[in-house]
Order: structure tokens, then C-alpha cells, then sequence
């Protein structure tokens, strides 16, 4: 969960790279994210959206709507669920 994040990176933060944010920058939110999935077997826009705005007071789904439509798929193909 926390590559797929990190490779997401919203906030152009580049974790674990050299001049960027730890590599563990999103943790709490991916544990988050990974939890929801294990235990409803999927995660949606909307519960992507509930995580972001618990830690970063925004929705998620706002910054980069084309890929943040990948970012749902892909988090949810770590189960093999669909959206």
C-alpha cells in the first residue's frame, strides 16, 4: 500500500528519494487505506476521500482527477477487488 502512495505522491513530496520526504511520509495514511480494505474488501473515491481529509483536512479525489481514478483501481487491485 504504502508503494503504490508513494508512487501516487499528491504532494510532489518524492519519499525516499534522496532530497525528499522519508519513504514512510504516507504511512499512517496507507495503513489507513489498508486496514479499510481488509476490512470491507474494497475502498471507493469516497473512502479515499475520508482518510485524506482526516489527515490533510482536503479530499483527495480534488488534486489530479485522471489520476487518482487509477490510484482507486490500483489500491484495490492489491486485493483484487474492483472499485
Amino acid at each position: 500500500m504504502l508503494k503504490i502512495v508513494n508512487d501516487f505522491d499528491p504532494y510532489g513530496l518524492e519519499p525516499g528519494s534522496a532530497d525528499g520526504a522519508p519513504a514512510d511520509e504516507y504511512s499512517p495514511e496507507s495503513t489507513a487505506m489498508a486496514r479499510h480494505l481488509i476490512d470491507n474488501g474494497k475502498i471507493t473515491r469516497s473512502d479515499i476521500d475520508s482518510v485524506w481529509l482526516r489527515w490533510f483536512g482536503e479530499p483527495l479525489s480534488t488534486m489530479d482527477g485522471i489520476r487518482f481514478d487509477q490510484f482507486v483501481c490500483d489500491l484495490n487491485a492489491v486485493i483484487g477487488s474492483v472499485p
